[in-house]
């Protein structure tokens, strides 16, 4: 993976790449600042920032369950910072932005010199109120590699029971795109760089069509369009509630 971004740092944000002009989602007043405090996190470099930043599971009714947002930020390396981070959309949808970090920590080592970096993990993934299903976890060893992947009757019974403490029609990208954009509010960027790949290039021209006034760059690796659906790719199970 050896300079991965190396091409994307004059890539800059143009509102047209994400579908045309559209009325910007305006991002919700952060109530307080985000307490951030050093941490110990497997892989991520020993300066790091982590904190919990909550936002409404229904973001439109603000009233009711509240999420916990596990929040990192790597700081920059050399003293004259700049002020716009790079923040990384993970892949999946499902995988864990922050447990990605050490190895963006690396990838990005150099742009690190005079930018934070900033972790964020989806709502309902990694340490953000994570939606996980027993069912799917598969066996261990060779034999997971052989199972079959999503089976129908598992994801189901998955979703039924997650369905009873949760409102999964609020487990969305855009839902998720919104709340990230919450977070950069409430640390104090005005602007920020977007990497992402697999997925969270989808991601990250959710973010760009919903919210261009604070992205400054944009890059893309393995690029999924914003059009696709996990369905396309998986024919034999049906659509899961979360990230649709």
């Amino acid at each position: 993976m050896k300079h991965l971004f190396a091409i994307a740092i004059g890539v800059i944000c143009v509102l047209g790449l994400a579908g045309g002009a559209v009325a910007e989602e305006k991002a919700a007043a952060p109530a307080k600042k985000i307490e951030m405090k050093s941490c110990t996190l497997p892989g991520l470099p020993p300066e790091s920032l982590c904190g919990t930043y909550e936002v409404w599971e229904n973001r439109a009714a603000r009233t009711g369950r509240k999420i916990p947002l596990r929040v990192v930020v790597i700081p920059a390396l050399g003293t004259d910072k700049l002020s716009d981070p790079f923040v990384f959309f993970t892949g999946g949808p499902g995988d864990s932005s922050v447990e990605a970090g050490g190895w963006i920590s690396q990838e990005l080592k150099d742009l690190r010199q005079r930018r934070d970096i900033f972790l964020v993990d989806y709502r309902g993934t990694g340490g953000s109120n994570p939606l996980n299903c027993p069912e799917l976890q598969g066996s261990q060893g060779v034999q997971g590699f052989l199972d079959d992947f999503l089976p129908v009757d598992k994801i189901r019974r998955c979703a039924e029971d997650l369905g009873k403490k949760f409102d999964l029609t609020q487990y969305t990208s855009d839902a998720a795109i919104d709340d990230i954009d919450e977070v950069r509010a409430a640390l104090g960027y005005d602007r920020i760089n977007l990497l992402g790949g697999s997925y969270g290039s989808r991601a990250a021209l959710i973010y760009l069509r919903r919210h261009p006034s604070g992205c400054a760059r944009r890059s893309s690796r393995a690029p999924s369009p914003r059009t696709s659906s996990a369905r396309s790719a998986w024919r034999g199970a049906p659509r899961t509630p979360s990230m649709a």
